[in-house]
């Protein structure tokens, strides 16, 4: 998914740039004829601004190519021609740029093509002077749509997910289970297989599917209740197929995998990666080794606390 940002072009008014599809090459200062001390200012405001596309490339690594780069230049040259001495449509203009992206990034990442005429004529609802806005009342509007948004991008990152898993079943011999799980033993151990409630002490191990680390490799044994593992969800439907000493290593989509963690790891929803868990051994509930294992009772849910 990409992110963009629009930068601010409160310093870009100051300077004058010929309206021209070309796109504007770079020169160093004793390259511009006759430079003058407009032509000076103007020039460094200008090196200023080029960290404003670097730090867009660190959220958007497609802008690092050549094609990106003169495109991003075309349309800042265009972009600055169209400011006029009117200061409110010099807002609307701004207002406009944004919600142009917002509306591109919608369509890339949910699929939805939003249509222009119906958020201009909300906006222009809203803006009479008697249909105050009370933001609650449009909050209440949009959560449901929200959701609807948010369903429409997890099918559609999950489906890009699905197919990148079964390329890498077919090439890093993974198997799947009648839930789904997509899994493979790296080693099997002939026991006992955890039970909900059980104690167990585990490791887990987070790569992407090339066996790079998300995380420091020095992760010390944790203890777990089976069944119970807020962290990620995938952890819970594991352990119960597995006994104390068995390691195994999970392909899934980084957000089945890890959950809202996946944005620490920059990782999207479409991403798929590889969480391996090896079950160290029993534990009590403070997390000290025992050589039974330990059934801990859920504690009920307290309302208000």
């Amino acid at each position: 998914m990409k992110t963009i940002r629009l930068s601010a072009l409160a310093l870009g008014t100051m300077l004058l740039v010929g309206c021209s599809d070309s796109t504007p090459q770079p020169k160093t200062i004793d390259q511009i004829a006759n430079a003058t001390f407009e032509d000076s200012v103007s020039y460094y405001f200008g090196q200023q601004s080029s960290m404003d596309f670097w730090r867009m490339t660190f959220q958007d690594s497609t802008l690092k190519t050549d094609a990106a780069k003169a495109a991003y230049l075309q349309g800042l040259a265009k972009g600055m021609t169209m400011l006029g001495d009117n200061e409110a449509f010099n807002h609307g203009l701004m207002a406009g740029l944004q919600m142009a992206t917002s509306i591109n990034n919608i369509k890339e990442n949910y699929e939805t093509q939003l249509s222009a005429d119906s958020y201009l004529a909300g906006v222009a609802y809203g803006m009479q002077s008697d249909t105050i806005i009370k933001p609650h009342l449009v909050q209440q509007e949009m959560a449901p749509l929200g959701q609807r948004l948010e369903a429409k991008r997890y099918a559609k990152e999950k489906a890009e997910a699905d197919a990148k898993i079964v390329k890498e079943m077919e090439k890093s011999g993974y198997q799947q289970d009648t839930t789904g799980l997509v899994y493979k033993v790296i080693a099997p151990v002939q026991g006992q297989k955890l039970e909900k409630g059980q104690m167990v002490l585990v490791e887990l191990k987070m790569t992407d599917v090339d066996g790079k680390s998300l995380v420091p490799s020095d992760i010390n044994p944790m203890p777990v209740k089976v069944g119970e593992y807020r962290y990620s969800p995938i952890v819970n439907e594991v352990l119960p197929i597995m006994s104390v000493g068995a390691i195994y290593k999970v392909l899934g989509s980084a957000t089945d995998l890890f959950g809202p963690q996946a944005r620490q790891f920059r990782l999207k929803g479409s991403d798929i990666a590889c969480l391996e868990i090896k079950v160290v051994g029993y534990c009590d509930k403070d997390g000290n080794p025992t050589d039974a294992p330990v059934v801990v009772a859920s504690e009920p849910v307290k309302i208000g606390e």
